[in-house]
């Protein structure tokens, strides 16, 4: 059993190691989209609909758009996604009532519309 999950967790390390960041040319001639003019808008809403007391929500740090990336897991096609990302923490009650922290998540915007997103929770491979 042990060495089944030894060989898993290589086998899961070996294919984060093929993650890479885009070359200097692959970001420059990278199609980024348009330049979301409101982001806290869509971030708003994104919050009003994911959390268990969006009245709660405390934001700071809403950063102004730059060029980001992110890239698909290796198990999903390892697709690169290129847009504007915008930064925000955020803190909320959880189920008992109780503020849980301010955590930042990464959106990835191309236009006004969100195309992806790390979360607190994503786990990034090196």
């Amino acid at each position: 059993m042990l060495t089944r999950l030894l060989a898993a967790v290589a086998i899961v390390c070996a294919l984060g190691a093929c993650v890479m960041a885009p070359t200097a040319d692959q970001l420059a001639s990278a199609d980024y989209g348009a330049q979301p003019q409101h982001p806290e808008t869509a971030i708003h809403l994104y919050f009003e609909t994911t959390l268990k007391d969006p009245s709660s929500a405390q934001y700071r740090e809403i950063t102004k758009p730059v060029h980001g990336w992110i890239r698909d897991p290796i198990v999903a096609g390892g697709k690169t996604n290129y847009g504007w990302q915008v930064d925000v923490a955020v803190n909320a009650k959880n189920s008992y009532g109780a503020y849980v922290g301010f955590k930042t998540y990464s959106f990835l915007f191309r236009g006004e519309e969100i195309v992806d997103l790390i979360t607190p929770d994503t786990i990034m491979v090196p």
